[in-house]
């Protein structure tokens, strides 16, 4: 039912109701994928027009959904994310027709953002020392997870470290048997 003075009732199947659904979730795609586009494009513009990078404060949870909309974007499925000790983890199940391993590879790589995303935040900055990634599975266990120290992260964002340094700092876990 629809409609304020001149109520109206439109019924539809299951079927059409999925098939509605899913041209919605293909569109935001498209315009995800757009708006990262033009960001990638214009970054430079942005901050001067946001008053350079020192004026921009930027909350770790507006950086987290962004993080998180990449990842969807290229077939990650995001589940929770987990803060246990000092270490601030998210949990994906793995992309649809890859291995574990190349799955925990690809989404490894998104925790030099993720550190940069809670170093730039002054309010959850001194809570964790780590990132980490974990793939689980249907039951919401662990296959495999990639860890690193957020200042690790954080020198190969600035170019201190190599590549190679800082994948040999990373931590990684794949479960036996997967």
């Amino acid at each position: 039912m629809y409609g304020k003075n001149n109520i109206h009732t439109l019924r539809f199947s299951y079927d059409d109701f999925y098939t509605i659904l899913h041209w919605i979730v293909d569109i935001y795609g498209v315009l995800r994928l757009a708006q990262v586009l033009f960001t990638l494009n214009y970054i430079e513009d942005i901050v001067t027009e946001l008053g350079g990078t020192d004026n921009i404060n930027i909350r770790f949870e507006s950086s987290l959904l962004s993080i998180i909309q990449n990842m969807q974007i290229v077939g990650f499925q995001y589940i929770s994310c987990e803060e246990a000790d000092d270490t601030f983890g998210l949990n994906v199940k793995g992309k649809y027709n890859s291995d574990v391993e190349s799955s925990l590879a690809h989404a490894s790589q998104c925790l030099d953002k993720l550190s940069c995303a809670l170093y730039d935040d002054d309010y959850v900055r001194d809570k964790f020392n780590k990132v980490k990634v974990c793939i689980v599975d249907d039951n919401h266990n662990v296959l495999a997870s990639a860890t690193i120290p957020i200042s690790i992260a954080l020198k190969k964002v600035y170019d201190k470290i190599t590549l190679d340094e800082y994948i040999n700092k990373m931590e990684f876990y794949i479960k036996k048997d997967v």
